[in-house]
């Protein structure tokens, strides 16, 4: 069966109950007006028996085919008449299902009504309650049967309808009763004429009855009312009636105890409680009929259906632009509109770099701080950026820019936290500055006041906010907190009108032993400045710039300083001289008298003296340290003038030589230059084993004495070499010559103790002294002479050969020296050297060399 079906069916169903309930009510007024009637008859005259009224028997009705909505089968009924009297209820929507009881009625009275009323369910009433839509296919629960009320004197209670266990479990149609038990229920009224007209009520009461009442329970109702039998509807079939005579289920029937019958005082008290004569209309409650449903709105399906339509379109247009920069678009300066994803990520990635690679400016007031977005930890992500106005969005911004089209875009970062808080710290200590007080300067001799600059005070966090907002812009300002200067421009315009009125225009004269000394104010002037000390201004003046220019015009202002010295006396002991302190114009003094002079003194003043040191001091020179002679060594001397001339000259050269901790003694520098201008002469030397003379002949025993004093002293010998051939005077493999800077001399002070050297020619002999504080112990040996070569005769053709008789043999030799500090052996040294046989030399004429 169609809803609407469903929906007419419940409909009559409703009217039918409303009906019914109107009735009731109307059987009950006339019940009591009859009573009232008795009352009013003579009390020794028994009232005439009024006959009742034949009633119309309703025939019972079968659930309509498909299901009524007319039935609230889900309210409960009162449990007692003395509950429904006393809880009235008011009326809702669900009054069309069951009676609606006056707050005035009797208890009694109330269960008249409830037990005319009551409708038992049907087995199909929790079905058409669990259904959804509000209309189940089953058939809905049948109208009970209205019970005749008992003769008034009849003290019997009347059988009341059955009530169902509960509103939760399904109950079965009541069961038609017999046709004997129904003709032997006495009846309230007495049966009409055929002839009369019949009640209009009774009338409209059977009219709506007989349209509703299905076939399968008209076929329960005697055959002498002469009803006419209504066909059954194809679907769906009623449920099967229980035989007459079946006992009913005990679980799925319930019978309703008996209501008590009204007594003569309810009878007459019935309609005086509700202050209403008898011919009153009942209350609207009673008669309101049930408003018919109207047609169904088919609106909210179209409109349903139209969103549905819209929402797909905007998901297709939006799939339809997800891959696509909305147009006008632009980031970095570069345009993107209308690209897609990957072209507008390849456009975009070049500049994106040149961006992460440009030095940026942070700027406060007028200091700044240059730094780099690498070290910032800033880079521009193209992707990211791009993929902020691409992709599939459901956002209706998204697809209103690519409508209406968008312009300069921000770009995405890629950020290093870390190094991002690390520069902005740096940034951050060299753009806080101090303030600085307003100035005073003097240009030209006048003095001009310039204003100062505020402190600023820069928030490391604040400048990592600011760059985070504005890069990658190369020129950021970063927000700071300022503070004025302690002296400001109108402390300066005031000190500098002091001074031009009279300090800068002031002539001072100074005085010394010696005299006056005048100073022009335009000298001062010039020299002058202007400082701000502990929010004061001062005058100060450069007296170091006006001291050289005085001591020209007075040069007995000065008198020169004396270098400490170190000698040695004829006895060749050492003696120092401390030298002596010169004496100058003091210039920073200067300044301050001229300053003082100009504002205070009455422009008057003396020259300030400073002592001057000299170069040369016995501290400087290490003094102090010359004790003792740590290491002495002399060598004999030849029978050629010539040759101990040129020594006598190269002891001077070495005498009062200071080697200091750590520094080396070069001979061949000491020496030097090695010329006659120096007093050197030509001798004897040998080069390439042939007698010659050269400049210089004899200074390989300087070399060699001198090498021996610090061979015995202990310090580090650098460099030395022997003689080719072994000269008697000199130690055995412990000798050195020189040749320019080929073959050299050298060693280093290794003591903490400076040192100098003394050397001397007497008695036929080379003397070096050094004189230290001593510090080391040396013990040396030698080993025996081993690979001993005779001399021979070399024959030298050479126009400069000198001949010469056999010398010595030829041998090797091993020297060992142990260096101990504090008795502990801190060096241990071996050297060996072999000499060649020193050959006589023939001088021969190139003839007598082809003769042989």
């Amino acid at each position: 069966m169609s809803r609407r079906r469903r929906l007419q069916i419940a409909e009559q169903q409703q009217a039918v109950a409303a009906r019914r309930r109107s009735v009731a009510g109307r059987r009950l007024r006339r019940t009591a007006e009859a009573r009232e009637l008795s009352d009013s008859s003579a009390p020794d005259q028994a009232a005439p028996e009024v006959a009742p009224e034949p009633e119309q028997a309703e025939p019972e009705t079968s659930p309509a085919p498909g299901g009524a909505l007319g039935v609230d089968d889900t309210a409960p009924e009162p449990s007692s008449p003395v509950e429904s009297a006393d809880a009235p209820e008011e009326p809702t929507e669900d009054d069309d299902a069951r009676p609606v009881l006056s707050p005035y009625l009797q208890p009694a009275a109330a269960a008249a009504v409830l037990s005319t009323s009551a409708e038992p369910h049907g087995d199909d009433a929790d079905e058409d309650v669990a259904e959804p839509d509000g209309a189940a296919d089953s058939a809905p629960a049948p109208e009970p049967e209205l019970e005749s009320e008992p003769e008034p004197e009849d003290e019997g209670e009347p059988e009341a309808a059955a009530e169902p266990e509960s509103a939760d479990e399904p109950e079965p149609a009541l069961e038609a009763e017999p046709e004997s038990e129904a003709a032997a229920e006495p009846e309230l009224e007495p049966e009409p004429d055929a002839s009369a007209p019949a009640d209009d009520e009774t009338e409209a009461d059977a009219d709506v009855n007989a349209a509703v009442v299905p076939v399968a329970e008209r076929e329960l109702e005697p055959e002498d009312e002469g009803e006419p039998e209504a066909a059954a509807e194809p679907e769906p079939e009623p449920p099967l009636e229980p035989e007459p005579g079946a006992e009913p289920d005990a679980e799925s029937t319930a019978v309703l105890p008996p209501v008590p019958a009204l007594s003569e005082a309810d009878q007459r008290s019935l309609y005086a409680e509700l202050g209403e004569t008898d011919d009153a209309p009942l209350p609207e409650f009673l008669t309101r009929e049930p408003e018919p449903a109207g047609p169904p709105r088919r609106w909210p399906r179209v409109l349903v259906l139209v969103l549905v339509v819209i929402g797909l379109l905007y998901v297709i247009a939006q799939a339809a632009v997800a891959d696509r920069v909305p147009r006008g678009a632009e980031a970095l300066g570069v345009p993107l509109g209308g690209l897609s994803t990957d072209e507008a990520v390849g456009a975009l990635q070049p500049v994106a770099d040149e961006a992460s690679a440009a030095p940026v400016s942070l700027v406060v007031a007028t200091s700044s701080y240059l730094t780099f977005p690498d070290r910032l930890g800033l880079s521009v992500d193209a992707e990211a950026t791009v993929a902020e106005h691409t992709g599939f969005s459901l956002s209706p911004m998204r697809l209103w820019d690519q409508i209406v089209g968008i312009e300069e875009i921000d770009v995405v970062l890629a950020v290093d936290e870390e190094r991002l808080d690390s520069e902005s710290r740096s940034a951050a200590s060299v753009l806080d500055t101090p303030a600085h007080d307003a100035l005073v300067q003097i240009v030209d001799g006048v003095a001009e006041p310039r204003g100062g600059t505020q402190a600023a005070i820069v928030d490391s966090s604040d400048l990592r906010d600011v760059v985070l907002a504005q890069w990658p812009a190369t020129r950021i300002q970063v927000p700071a907190d300022f503070t004025d200067p302690e002296l400001g421009f109108e402390d300066a315009r005031v000190f500098a009108d002091s001074l031009n009125s009279g300090p800068l225009t002031t002539d001072v004269t100074l005085t010394w032993d010696g005299g006056e000394i005048p100073v022009a104010h335009e000298d001062i002037a010039g020299a002058a400045s202007v400082e701000a000390v502990d929010g004061v201004y001062e005058l100060k003046v450069d007296g170091g710039s006006l001291a050289p220019g005085m001591i020209d015009a007075f040069p007995e202002l000065v008198i020169d300083p004396v270098d400490a010295s170190i000698s040695f006396d004829a006895q060749h002991q050492i003696v120092v001289d401390g030298g002596a302190p010169g004496l100058t114009v003091d210039g920073e003094a200067l300044g301050e008298v001229l300053a003082s002079a100009v504002t205070v003194d009455g422009a008057t003043g003396e020259v300030p003296f400073v002592a001057t040191e000299a170069q040369s001091t016995a501290e400087t020179l290490g003094a102090g340290d010359f004790k003792e002679i740590v290491s002495s060594f002399d060598t004999p001397l030849t029978n050629e003038p010539v040759r101990t001339q040129n020594l006598r000259t190269a002891a001077a050269d070495v005498e009062n030589t200071i080697v200091m901790p750590g520094e080396q003694f070069d001979l061949h520098d000491v020496l030097s230059p090695i010329t006659e201008e120096e007093g050197y002469s030509y001798a004897h030397v040998i080069v390439n084993g042939i007698l010659t003379d050269g400049i210089g002949g004899g200074l390989s025993q300087m070399a060699t004495t001198s090498y021996n004093a610090a061979y015995f002293a202990g310090y580090q010998i650098d460099d030395f070499r022997p003689h080719s051939v072994w000269f008697q005077r000199y130690p055995a493999g412990r000798e050195s010559t020189i040749y320019g800077t080929q073959i050299n001399m050298v060693f280093t002070n290794d003591t903490p103790y400076a040192a100098v050297v003394n050397s001397y020619v007497e008695a036929g002999r080379l003397h070096v002294d050094i004189w230290s504080t001593p510090y080391y112990t040396v013990e040396t040996q030698a080993s025996g002479k081993r690979n001993v070569v005779q001399p021979g005769v070399t024959e030298v053709s050479a126009a400069n050969c000198s001949a010469k008789g056999a010398g010595q043999p030829g041998f090797t030799i091993t020297n060992y020296r142990q260096v101990f500090l504090d008795g502990e052996q801190v060096k241990d040294e071996d050297y060996t050297w072999t000499y060649r046989p020193d050959n006589a030399i023939r001088c021969v004429s190139p003839d007598d060399e082809d003769d042989e």
